[in-house]
């Protein structure tokens, strides 16, 4: 059978091989000058694995052969400025050569004006991991958030710096860690006089909205998924969202047995990225989703009996929905989509809004409430066993919240003083 033929400015199969390093590979493939009809061999790194996106940034490299792009000649000796200003015109102010979110973009530019601040007058060959660590660092002990934003960037671009060959050394591939110069607070749980102040601010929110199918629907499923969450000993909202009516055991009067062994996940989109004219949201080729996937730790799979509140609610989500997964989106029938975990902590936050717990509520708020409360009812190894945690120290450290009173060991200690 005869060889494909490359056609006039197209390329043949692309190959993509690791290189060694990690994150990094080399994408190798034939292509034919539109004009002269030459072939010729393409070498690019990339940044995947994936072939569509590596695909892609090996036609990009193409066209810069060709001559169809500007391209901005940089060298070792050129400035830490001259390279921040040629990233941000190819890369940060281009859509389609960049899957950066909409949003983070304002946040990135301003990291590369400080990067441009702090280092823009150095040339590239004066620039090493060291010195980039040492101006984090400095960063770090002044303000934390700034060095984290201001870490991506410098990867970002030292990155795109290696893969265009203007740099010879990879600076993105030596970590940086940064540690919060500020210390961290205690994990905070709801009080146990609370908890019924809690899931009645889901009614009164529901009182407080115009009436509506749409927001009451909502707000009933931001009340299952806590309603489960917290009842079965303080799963993770993507356990909680993830039940199917398989997973459930009724034992009658004796109430309700569920295995946790799914969450939900979300995938990130892929291929091409773009902004339709008219519109501020970017389109990806293949959108994200959310999709439910078992847990694939074994400690993460656990039996759980449910209490009186979520045994009354899986019964009815299970009399709605006899098969398949119990909440999922409106409409999208058998085992259907999941529901948006966005969507839920969206709620979560409108309802809490102008309440007692507003100012440290999350989701994971009640996954800390019953750890802390089963921990001192029956101890740590059970807390962490119901939390679902290979180690209690994890327990410990983020899940179980200091009490302000030790307690009463006098008894204890006076008996200590009468033994000869």
């Amino acid at each position: 059978m005869a060889k494909a033929r490359i056609p006039f400015g197209g390329h043949g199969n692309v190959k993509i091989n690791p290189t060694g390093q990690t994150g990094l590979w080399l994408a190798t493939t034939s292509w034919r000058h539109p004009d002269t009809g030459k072939v010729s061999i393409a070498r690019k790194h990339v940044d995947t694995d994936y072939a569509p996106a590596a695909t892609r940034q090996i036609e990009l490299h193409i066209e810069e052969l060709i001559g169809r792009r500007v391209d901005v000649q940089l060298d070792k000796s050129s400035s830490v400025r001259m390279l921040v200003d040629a990233w941000t015109e190819q890369i940060l102010d281009n859509p389609q050569q960049n899957n950066f979110a909409v949003q983070t973009v304002p946040r990135y530019r301003a990291s590369a004006k400080v990067l441009v601040a702090l280092r823009g007058d150095k040339r590239l060959d004066e620039i090493g991991p060291g010195d980039l660590m040492k101006m984090l660092s400095a960063l770090n002990s002044r303000h934390h958030s700034s060095a984290r934003n201001l870490r991506v960037v410098t990867k970002h671009i030292f990155k795109w710096a290696f893969m265009e060959e203007i740099t010879a050394t990879d600076y993105s591939m030596f970590e940086i860690q940064l540690r919060d110069p500020t210390p961290k607070e205690r994990p905070k749980a709801i009080a146990e006089d609370k908890i019924g102040v809690f899931f009645q601010a889901f009614d009164d929110y529901v009182a407080r909205q115009k009436p509506g199918p749409k927001s009451s629907r909502q707000v009933q499923q931001a009340r299952d998924v806590c309603d489960i969450a917290f009842g079965l000993g303080g799963l993770r909202i993507d356990e909680a969202a993830a039940i199917f009516a398989e997973d459930i055991e009724d034992h009658g009067e004796k109430g309700l047995r569920v295995f946790v062994n799914r969450g939900v996940k979300y995938q990130e989109p892929t291929g091409d990225r773009r902004i339709p004219d008219g519109r501020k949201k970017a389109v990806y080729d293949s959108p994200g989703f959310f999709f439910v996937e078992g847990h694939t730790k074994p400690h993460s799979r656990r039996w759980i009996w449910a209490d009186e509140v979520s045994t009354e609610t899986l019964r009815r989500l299970v009399s709605e929905n006899s098969n398949g997964l119990l909440l999922r989106v409106e409409g999208s029938g058998g085992d259907g989509r999941p529901l948006n975990l966005n969507n839920i902590r969206r709620t979560l936050r409108a309802v809490v809004g102008g309440t007692e717990f507003e100012a440290f509520f999350t989701p994971h708020t009640l996954r800390r409430t019953a750890g802390t409360h089963i921990a001192r009812e029956f101890g740590i190894a059970a807390a962490a066993d119901t939390l679902g945690h290979a180690s209690t120290a994890t327990t410990v450290a983020h899940y179980i919240e200091r009490e302000d009173e030790a307690p009463d060991m006098r008894t204890s200690l006076s008996r200590l003083r009468t033994k000869r």
